[in-house]
Order: structure tokens, then sequence, then C-alpha cells
């Protein structure tokens, strides 16, 4: 509950756990004196403040954090009354978690659309294949040279796509039924260093440098998932390098601490051909590409462990230069850190 002057009068138990803090230490202060120590709230504030400002006396809407314990997604809900005894109103704000919920609806929906894609697309595909190839073995040999140029032609055409479009409907359902994640200790600076060397050498035209932390760099994570993160968003790079110029590519990690926010934050900048801003705000959904070939599901796969892992993943066109860059965060948890102190044998608080 907010009063008129935007403190916080009060928050139940629930609330600060929901926002991982400590509710006697913040009631009674400024909100947005609050907000402006723990950094992950301001996106909260700036929308309580938005339909406060504007006089709205009922509003709900759905604000994404990223916190102590990754990536949130609330449901907002406030209303604005003046109690029994006070002349000013004050704000009540009843906010609930929905980030499982609405994973769960989401892995519930793309696996249904996946089910049915096999069943509606691929299934008929199978008789097209093996129709071409029949026609193939009966009258290729047989027909006369001009026929049979036309009839190899045309037969081939339609096996190769009927293979592409089995291929897209696969790469959905991996999409779709992704393995679970298996977390353990994962050191990202070293996993990038791996990553990134297997596209050193690849092509004259491209440089890749490196600009790691020297700060603490180990996460509770999935390497592979994460790996296929990485391979993902440096081969969309890759693909966006400018007809006739050279790419350069940094990869760049930082550890951030912040009151009830600690996360690592890497940063793949590439000189390419940037992203139009009219797909800007699609481009980790599923079959939005600007390629003219490809499932047009690596970023979309990207977003999805990324969210699993508790991060936020955004893409920015450079304003200092051609091309992009892909921001990904993801949160630290304090046992990875003592557990990375203590392999290492450094101290410190």
């Amino acid at each position: 509950m907010l009063d008129a002057d935007n403190s916080l009068r009060t928050v139940n138990i629930s609330g600060g756990r929901i926002l991982g803090l400590d509710i006697s230490e913040i009631t009674g202060h400024p909100f947005g004196r609050i907000c402006e120590r723990y950094k992950h709230l301001e996106q909260l504030h700036s929308t309580i403040r938005s339909h406060v400002d504007g006089g709205d006396q009922v509003w709900d809407r759905q604000v994404t954090l990223f916190g102590a314990s990754g990536r949130q997604v609330l449901m907002c809900r406030g209303t604005s009354v003046v109690p029994a005894r006070e002349k000013a109103a004050v704000h009540i704000i009843v906010f609930d978690d929905i980030t499982a919920l609405l994973q769960g609806q989401r892995d519930a929906a793309w696996g249904e659309m996946a089910r049915r894609l096999a069943h509606e697309i691929k299934n008929p595909l199978t008789p097209i294949q093996l129709a071409a190839e029949m026609l193939r073995h009966k009258y290729l040999r047989s027909s006369p040279p001009d026929r049979a140029d036309t009839l190899d032609r045309l037969t081939t055409t339609i096996i190769n796509q009927v293979e592409t479009m089995k291929g897209m409907v696969n790469a959905f359902s991996d999409y779709a039924r992704a393995p679970a994640t298996a977390p353990r200790a994962v050191d990202l600076n070293h996993l990038l260093e791996e990553v990134a060397d297997l596209y050193q050498d690849m092509d004259a035209g491209v440089t890749i440098k490196l600009n790691l932390t020297e700060d603490q760099s180990v996460i509770s994570a999935d390497p592979e998932r994460l790996r296929q993160v990485f391979n993902n968003v440096i081969k969309n790079a890759l693909d966006a390098r400018r007809e006739g110029k050279d790419l350069f590519l940094s990869v760049s990690t930082a550890h951030i601490s912040q009151p009830a926010m600690d996360y690592m934050e890497i940063r793949i900048r590439d000189t390419g051909s940037g992203v139009n801003e009219d797909i800007m705000a699609t481009l980790f959904e599923p079959y939005v590409t600007t390629k003219q070939k490809g499932t047009g599901l690596g970023l979309a796969i990207v977003k999805k462990i990324v969210e699993e892992h508790g991060g936020l993943v955004m893409i920015r066109n450079n304003v200092d230069g051609p091309g992009a860059c892909v921001i990904i965060r993801l949160p630290v948890t304090r046992s990875n850190i003592a557990r990375a102190r203590a392999a290492t044998g450094s101290g410190g608080a």
C-alpha cells in the first residue's frame, strides 16, 4: 500500500518474498527511493507511477523484472481508495508471480502444436516422397531424353522440398519438446572461449575478440543448453555479415552486483547489417527471420533456453555504427560464488 505521497505504508510477507526484499527495511520509505536502491524494481515503479499519475482508479498490467531469483513476470493490479477518517487516497497494489504459470502454459501450447504439426504435415509427406521416388524408378530410364530430363528435375524438386519440410517440422518439435535443463556450476568465460574457438579461423574476413571479466563468472546452468544459445547467437551474427564487408564480432562478459540483483551479463556485438526495426519486437518469436534460408527458430530457441535459466535476452541495434548487440543476463547465486572461490582458493568478501 502506498500513501498519497508515494511512501510505502505497508507490504505483506508474500510481497517481500516475491520482490526479494526485507520488508522491515523498506516499510515507511518513499517507494521511488526504494526502487533507486533496488534497481530491479524500476520497471515496477514506472508502471505504478504511470497509472497513479494518470488518475487510474483501477488498473492491471503485466510487468517483467530481473532480480535475485532471475527473470520474474508479475501480474499487477491496483486501485485507489480513500480510507475512513482520511482525506487523501491511498494506492493498493496486488501482484502475483506468474512466471512458472506462463512457462507451463507456453510449453503446453508449443507441445500441442508440435504434435499437430507432426500429424497434419509430416505424416502426408512420406507418401508424397515415396510417390515421387516410384515415378523416378518406373519411368526415368524408359522415357525419351527430353522427358527424362524434365521428370528427373521435377521429382528431384519434390523429394528435396519434402525433406526440407520434414526438417522444419523436426526442428519445431525439438523446440517445443526441448529436454529439461541439467544445471551445475558453469564458468561462463570458459564456455564462451570454447564456443568462440570454433569460429576463430572459419573465415579470414571475420574477427572475433573476447573481452571477458576477470571477476566471478560461475553460475548454475546447463552448459550444453547454454552452448546452444551462444552458438545460435554467433551463427546469427555471421549470417548478418554485409556483402563485401569484413565482420568484427566482440564477446564480453561482466559480473554485475547490486542490492537484490546479482547477474552475469554477456554481450555479443557484431558489425553486420543490424535488425530491421519493424521486426525488433518479435525477433525472438518462432519463424520470425530476415534470412532466405533457415527455420526461423534460432533466436526463439535462444530466448526459450535463457528464460529456462531465469534469465533475460534482448537485442539492440548499435548506435555508434552498423550491426547489433545481443545482451543476455543470467542470475548468479551466492552458493556458486562460494564454490568458485573455494575451487580457486581465492578470498574476499
